[in-house]
């Protein structure tokens, strides 16, 4: 998921919710782990929730941590790298599209 967000007034968020049942139904819910990527800015701009277990939320800290350190030392993932060339490769054959179809109306071209 890649999130981009105008308004910079937004922090983000990391808080849990305790284990609790729902006196209507008698569903019992486990503790989770909140992440709120943007913050609760002023407004009306939608959130952003990811919401997981603690157990998810140890195994995703630890994976986080693991590959923030590689890269700190350049050594960068496999998947990464391969979706930063294809980026690349994308907005060159955008950036040549665009190029090709300026050439034909230029009138100072003729």
């Amino acid at each position: 998921m890649q999130l981009t967000v105008n308004d910079e007034d937004g922090v983000p968020e990391v808080y849990s919710t305790p284990p609790w049942t729902d006196d209507a139904d008698g569903r019992a819910e486990t503790a989770r782990v909140v992440v709120d990527p943007v913050g609760r800015p002023d407004g009306d701009r939608a959130g952003v929730l990811l919401t997981m277990t603690i157990g998810e939320a140890l195994v995703l800290g630890r994976r986080i941590v693991e590959v923030a350190e590689q890269a700190a030392e350049g050594q960068f993932s496999r998947r990464g790298t391969q979706w930063r060339r294809e980026v690349q490769n994308r907005k060159r054959r955008e950036a040549w599209n665009v190029l090709m179809a300026g050439s034909d109306d230029d009138p100072s071209a003729d």
